[in-house]
This record gives C-alpha cells, structure tokens and sequence, in this order.
C-alpha cells in the first residue's frame, strides 16, 4: 500500500493533526513541494524551462518596439533638425537626406513585422507543448492511483463527489496555477524591461518604479486572499451539489 503523502512528506506530522494541522500548513511551502512534484515528471522539466526562457522574447519585443517608437519621433522623423540624420540606422547612406529617412523607416517597418512571425511560431508551440495539460494530467494520474493504493477501509470513506471534484476540478485549478507562475515570471521579466526603458528615458521616474510594484504587489495580496476565501467557501458547496446529484440520479426509482 502506497502511505507517501501528497505532495511529499515535508508535512507529514501536521496532517497527522488532522483539520487543525492542515490550517497550519504554509500555503506557499505547500505549493512549492507541488511544483518540485510537477517538476520530476517525464516532459515538464524542459518544458517548463522552455517556456520560462522563449516567453521573454514577447517582452523584448515590446522593449523594441517602445525604443522604436522613440527613434522614429526623435531621429527618423525629427525634420526640424537636420542633425538628427546622424542618428538614423541605414544599411546603405544615400545623397537625399529624406531618402535616408524614407530608408530608415522601412527598416523600422520591417524589424516591426518580422519578429511577429517567430512570436506567432512560439505561441504556436507552446500551445502545443501544453505544459498545464501535462500538470493537469499528471495530477489526474497521482490521485486516482493514490485512492486505487487506499485500504478498502479508507475507500469507504471516500465519497464518490469528493474524487469527482479533485479530479476534474481541483487538479485543473492546481494546474492552471501552476501556469500562472510562469505567467508571472515573464511578467516580472516585463517589468524589468520596462523600468530599464524609463530610468534610460527619464531618471527622474525612479520613484514611480518604487511605487508602483509596491502597489501592484498589495493589490495582488488583496486579491490573492479574497479569492482564496472565496474558494474555501465554494468548494463544500460543489461537493453537496455533486453528492445531490449522484444520489437522485443513483435512487430516482425510489423518489419518483
């Protein structure tokens, strides 16, 4: 019989406590044991490592495109002061100075469209690689193996609804965190490139850089706790509804 628990055993002498233990459990230790878990699967290493790398070409794009904006209004288009011909990027100078900036433009243009091509072939990929459908599906496999290990005693325990919702449910919403957690690091990654483009633009706006993560971060927390709560008070309610709906439909002849 299989008696590991889920995800690891690092908190093994809490759930032993039961409801009082589990209260207990640092939620982001928790999830951290989770990904480890998530981690050792066949496929989602790399595919996790991948993603985490490949997705930041999405934010040095958008670093390109907010230094491209800025030297098209400052060089390509800046008529008014001839000197800014020196700044142009040219592949080939030629006698017209608006030649150049007709030539440089095009540049803008086609450095614009390209990367869009590699973007899209990315997107398409990782949509392929599905790394919270792996998540999701090895979490599918672990728990019902862990209940096909219970004794017959702790089976009967178990009530039908309760796997129906871990299953179909709890291991999507685990899977789809775990997505976000990459979501979150090419985000951070975003952020980064931002605050490197407005302290080379402008230093005064270093405190705006202070700022606004800090409130990003308690909004974050603000929210992260409320729909955690939320959660908590939904889930008993799904699992009576589900239980509701296997005995009608188990017993119809009776209450027919």
């Amino acid at each position: 019989i299989d008696d590991d628990l889920f995800p690891s055993n690092k908190y093994k002498d809490k759930l032993e406590k039961g409801s009082e233990g589990i209260e207990q459990i640092n939620q982001w230790g928790l999830f951290a044991e989770y990904c480890k878990l998530n981690l050792g699967h066949e496929g989602l290493l790399w595919r996790t490592v991948l993603t985490i790398c490949l997705d930041q070409m999405h934010n040095i794009y958008l670093f390109f495109l907010l230094k491209a904006r800025t030297y098209l209004v400052n060089a390509v288009f800046n008529t008014h002061h001839p000197e800014s011909r020196d700044d142009l990027l040219l592949l080939w100078h030629t006698d017209g100075e608006m030649d150049d900036r007709v030539e440089a433009a095009m540049l803008v243009g086609a450095m614009y469209v390209l990367p869009m091509v590699v973007l899209h072939m990315w997107d398409y990929a990782k949509i392929i690689m599905d790394v919270e459908g792996h998540s999701r599906v090895f979490l599918q496999t672990c728990i019902f193996r862990k209940y096909l290990n219970y004794t017959e005693a702790s089976r009967q325990k178990v009530r039908v609804s309760h796997m129906q919702v871990a299953i179909m449910n709890n291991t999507a919403d685990l899977a789809k965190a775990y997505s976000a957690v990459l979501e979150m690091v090419q985000m951070l990654g975003k952020l980064a490139l931002l605050m490197v483009f407005m302290l080379t633009q402008d230093r005064d706006s270093a405190w705006v850089l202070v700022v606004m993560p800090g409130l990003m971060l308690l909004f974050g927390c603000a929210r992260s706790r409320a729909l955690s709560q939320a959660s908590e008070f939904a889930g008993p309610l799904k699992k009576v509804l589900i239980d509701l709906t296997t005995e009608t439909c188990a017993k119809y002849r009776i209450i027919a």
